[in-house]
């Protein structure tokens, strides 16, 4: 005789982990056709590939496990990934000795990366979204520091957009599409920090919108621009915390 309700009915639920541990990586697809390319030996001088080995492996999910697939043209960290597991872009992305940041751009069709025109400056670190075909890249970190340049790519030449507010490293915190992309947090120009800064893309010019709960890097988001997930990441310290943003704001 007691009524009862169900709060809350979301949950993350744990999956075959994938063949080769990382950080770093770059991905693309959606959660029952994904890929994670590239990224970074997870311990400096661990067993698997020698001090600070980049990686040039791709690893295709199904929605159950992980295989193999085609490797990148070259290894490397920090790259922004963009499109379908049949279609994925790899822009830029940082592989030592200095200078480190890369403007290699390749393409996967599914079994196996190539070569396409370079972006217009060798950038690590950025946020992107879009598909293979038309796809943008914004903010990261080039020899020089940390920028907010924004690039367009549709398929063939990219072409420069409206800059970031505030130029920032993003890696995996940003979603979307070319007309229509987000980017959350981040990490600031040193002596700063983390950010809570969030900003929308319209295709031209990026605006500020409601801030993210707390400062926050190297999270994940996913999703489109009106309907976001945001998730992990360092505030500090490191958080299993996620948020779903609405177009609005955040819960």
């Amino acid at each position: 005789d007691t009524f009862k309700t169900v709060l809350v009915n979301e949950a993350w639920s744990s999956t075959s982990p994938l063949i080769q541990s990382r950080d770093s990586a770059g991905g693309a697809g959606i959660q029952t056709a994904a890929m994670i390319f590239g990224g970074r030996n997870e311990v400096d001088g661990g067993p698997t590939g020698g001090p600070n080995a980049q990686y040039n492996l791709t690893e295709e999910y199904n929605g159950t496990g992980y295989s193999t697939g085609g490797a990148l043209v070259q290894g490397r960290q920090a790259m922004a990934g963009a499109g379908t597991q049949t279609a994925g872009l790899g822009v830029g992305g940082y592989h030592p000795p200095a200078p480190g940041p890369k403007s290699l751009v390749e393409e996967y069709d599914g079994s196996s990366w190539s070569e396409v025109t370079n972006q217009p400056t060798a950038t690590f670190g950025q946020g992107s979204a879009g598909t293979q075909t038309a796809a943008v890249v914004f903010g990261g970190r080039t020899a020089g520091g940390w920028v907010a340049s924004t690039y367009e790519y549709d398929g063939t030449n990219w072409t420069t957009g409206g800059a970031l507010g505030t130029a920032r490293v993003l890696k995996g915190a940003a979603t979307g599409t070319q007309t229509a992309a987000l980017a959350v947090g981040g990490d600031l120009t040193p002596p700063g920090s983390a950010t809570n800064k969030v900003e929308e893309y319209n295709g031209s010019s990026f605006s500020e919108v409601n801030a993210y709960p707390s400062n926050i890097q190297v999270n994940m988001v996913s999703g489109i621009q009106t309907s976001a997930l945001s998730f992990g990441g360092n505030i500090p310290p490191y958080t299993t915390n996620a948020f779903k943003y609405d177009g609005t704001s955040f819960t």
